[in-house]
């Protein structure tokens, strides 16, 4: 985070006073992924790792669009992390809140605007989840986007779904299916509520679970890695429940190496998308 700017300031900086067109900015020549070994593509404007041809794997696009989404979710867990200190500082934090929130809602056509704008929104969400019993306004926007389906608020979804998602588990060697059943895989995910007693045990490394985690993202409203750990029913290989702190953990690690598995991920979950979400 940069010296002597808090999140607050850094989202006020987005939203009112333009800062969006100097975090993209950074994005051009920047040395941290010219050191890596990208190269810049003026065709798609893109960073490009080409990886390893003779294994095809460690292939990576970092987008214009993909790069801002990193930066402002680094703030908004900064934020998260620095507010969930004690409830007395959630409690002064969520007036200023809910003024960005509608901020970031005044220009959604605007693809930038719309990722603040989805950042705040998870915050606002993640605060309720730790904090139930919390009454403040701004909590009231979560209704709106929220279409009730199931506790990580799936975007209509059918059990079609479900099967080809374990389906996609099984093959990938994130469970074993003898010890994770298909209707305990269902009802986890698509439950209305968390049911603790109903366990998805991971084979694969947190890295790996993680990088997975969040490919699923796109199929919901509500699956943070905070909603993930209050459902208390995800564990990682060595039988522990994985907490949000885990899963952030890992998902940075992600990006500092090359997995095979990350690329057979990302093909099944293409055609997840492909099959289920609608356009």
């Amino acid at each position: 985070m940069e010296n002597n700017l808090s999140p607050i300031e850094f989202f006020y900086q987005l939203l009112f006073y333009n800062r969006i067109d100097s975090i993209k900015k950074e994005f051009y020549n920047n040395n941290e992924f010219l050191n890596k070994g990208y190269f810049y593509s003026e065709y798609d404007n893109t960073y490009v790792d080409l990886g390893d041809p003779e294994t095809n794997s460690g292939y990576d696009v970092i987008s214009l669009k993909s790069f801002f989404k990193d930066y402002v979710e680094k703030w908004r867990f900064y934020w998260f992390k620095l507010m969930t200190a004690s409830n007395a500082e959630i409690i002064q934090n969520l007036d200023t809140l809910q003024t960005l929130y509608l901020k970031s809602k005044l220009n959604l056509e605007d693809v930038y605007h719309e990722i603040i704008s989805e950042q705040l929104q998870i915050l606002i969400s993640d605060l309720k989840l730790l904090n139930p019993k919390l009454k403040h306004s701004v909590f009231t926007f979560l209704n709106s986007h929220s279409n009730g389906i199931s506790f990580f608020q799936d975007k209509d979804l059918k059990r079609s779904f479900y099967i080809d998602l374990y389906e996609v588990v099984c093959v990938l060697q994130l469970i074993n299916d003898a010890e994770v059943s298909e209707e305990v895989f269902f009802q986890v995910f698509s439950s209305t509520k968390p049911n603790p007693t109903l366990k998805i045990r991971f084979t694969q490394s947190n890295i790996v679970v993680a990088y997975f985690l969040e490919q699923l993202k796109i199929f919901y409203n509500n699956f943070t890695w905070i909603a993930i750990e209050k459902s208390g029913s995800f564990y990682n290989k060595g039988n522990k429940l994985l907490t949000s702190i885990d899963l952030s953990t890992a998902f940075s690690r992600s990006k500092e190496k090359d997995y095979t598995d990350f690329e057979n991920i990302n093909l099944e979950i293409k055609e997840l998308q492909k099959k289920h979400l609608k356009d």
